[in-house]
């Protein structure tokens, strides 16, 4: 019962908004809602990605299992494999999460092995900055924010191994072993929007939405950030009422990509 007037008082509050809130202009295509922000030349794109090592041909995965590890295994689509790249409040750096976690859970550095290498781990002890560098080949280095009397540690495979479930750790710059630190970015192909992640953006999505306000179900991190439609940086009844808006009359299949 509780639930259940929970979400009327949603509903009620969705109808009060759509009243009185703007046309967001949204293409099929999956064009960004218009005051959004664009990336630059100089900046990664915010978004959902899927990280290839260079090397191993193999892609991060965060162990199933024990949800602190990161492996590299072979490629299959799964949420562990999503990678949600944000910017961070310092400038400059981003915030990387993943998509089977919830937002409070971050790429960190973890236990360290040796003086030089740490454990590449997902933890809970807050924002971990990274920056991510951009390669004439097409790759990028992630390195953990220099700290104070540390070495800047790059995320990488180590010793070269093309092993799937090798766990991934942090570890000085090593010119011997340059494309076990490169890494591309796939973009992981889902619309702004699709809260639910089923490859649609439709009622179901402003429904979901609705759900995670009255705490009826839980978001993982690439859930929220596909939520925020109005890319306004909070997940709100405001989204669920933006999306209500675009496709009022038709529901739209996936043809272009953001994340």
């Amino acid at each position: 019962m509780r639930k259940k007037t929970k979400t009327t008082i949603l509903s009620i509050l969705l109808a009060a908004v759509l009243l009185c809130l703007p046309f967001c202009g949204v293409s099929a295509q999956g064009t960004q809602p218009s005051g959004s922000a664009q990336s630059t030349a100089a900046q990664l794109e915010e978004g959902l990605y899927f990280l290839k090592n260079k090397g191993s041909g193999l892609y991060a995965s965060v162990d199933t299992e024990n949800t602190q590890n990161i492996r590299q295994q072979p490629f299959t689509g799964g949420n562990n494999q999503i990678w949600v790249i944000k910017r961070s409040a310092d400038d400059g750096y981003y915030n990387v999460q993943n998509g089977l976690l919830d937002a409070s859970c971050y790429l960190a550095q973890g236990l360290q092995t040796t003086s030089s290498r740490a454990a590449a781990s997902m933890l809970s002890d807050g924002a971990f900055n990274v920056s991510v560098s951009k390669n004439t080949d097409g790759t990028c280095y992630i390195s953990g924010k220099k700290q104070a009397m540390d070495f800047e540690k790059y995320l990488e495979v180590p010793d070269k191994s093309n092993t799937s479930g090798s766990l991934l750790s942090w570890y000085t710059f090593d010119t011997m072993s340059i494309e076990y630190h490169s890494w591309y970015l796939e973009p992981a192909g889902y619309v702004l929007g699709d809260a639910n992640m089923d490859g649609y953006l439709d009622i179901r999505d402003a429904t979901a939405i609705q759900m995670y306000l009255a705490a009826c179900e839980s978001f993982t991190a690439a859930q929220i950030l596909l939520a925020d439609f109005d890319c306004n940086g909070v997940v709100d009844i405001r989204d669920a009422a933006a999306i209500q808006m675009f496709i009022a009359g038709k529901t739209a299949r996936i043809n272009g990509q953001l994340f």
